[in-house]
């Protein structure tokens, strides 16, 4: 089994794009006896199947909606809602590449000749794929979140410090399934200490809080917690 994949950039404002591929190599022999005793003849095709995923976001700026539901009509699969602005396209392929035909033979006459031999019938580097899968990811809604830091920390806050607080809120908030890329800091008052953040809700977590407010809710009180203090010490 081998597994490969790229990503275009790191987990920048931007977004990411990212290729997976996952292949297997199978064998899958037939033989046919021509002559007992004297010689076989086999057909031997070996290739390697493979399944890619690509998938390409982008935040906080998403991608403007299609006039399609669907991102690729000809998939066998479907997800989410292409006619809304989303964050992420994905699709996921299936395929093999590497064709090779062979016929091993073996011929056997006593003290006269004994040989093995295998030759190629077909090879092929080409790749065939369809697409399986395929949809847009968008967000479900977005939710505010006040914070508030000491006056000495609020003047403290630079551009690393603020790259350190998205990258730890989501977890200290108790909802790690959001990616610190959908966190975006809106302003930080110097005079009050306040932080504001807006945290965007992917569709998996909003089927656990279907609206902001209770969402909302949630994040107050594990932001009460002695747990989450700790966290962002």
């Amino acid at each position: 089994m081998q597994l490969t994949s790229k990503t275009s950039q790191d987990l920048a404002p931007t977004g990411v794009d990212i290729d997976v591929e996952i292949g297997v190599i199978p064998t899958v022999t037939g033989a046919i006896n021509l002559l007992t005793k004297i010689a076989k003849i086999a057909v031997k095709t070996r290739f390697t199947l493979f399944t890619q995923l690509q998938a390409h976001s982008k935040f906080p700026d998403p991608y403007a909606k299609l006039t399609s539901k669907y991102l690729n009509d000809a998939s066998m699969f479907h997800g989410g809602d292409c006619r809304v602005p989303h964050l992420m396209e994905y699709n996921g392929y299936a395929g093999y590449a590497n064709l090779a035909v062979t016929l091993p033979t073996s011929l056997n006459v006593k003290d006269i000749v004994t040989r093995d031999y295998e030759p190629v019938v077909l090879t092929s580097t080409d790749r065939f794929s369809t697409n399986l899968i395929s949809g847009c990811i968008a967000v479900a809604y977005s939710v505010g979140i006040s914070l508030f830091v000491t006056l000495d920390d609020a003047t403290l806050l630079t551009d690393k410090k603020q790259t350190a607080l998205k990258n730890i809120l989501t977890w200290a908030l108790g909802v790690p399934e959001i990616d610190p890329t959908f966190v975006t800091i809106v302003s930080i008052s110097t005079s009050t200490g306040e932080v504001v953040t807006r945290i965007s809700v992917p569709p998996s977590v909003s089927a656990t809080y279907p609206t902001a407010p209770q969402l909302v809710t949630q994040l107050y009180q594990n932001a009460r917690t002695a747990t989450f203090a700790a966290t962002l010490v």
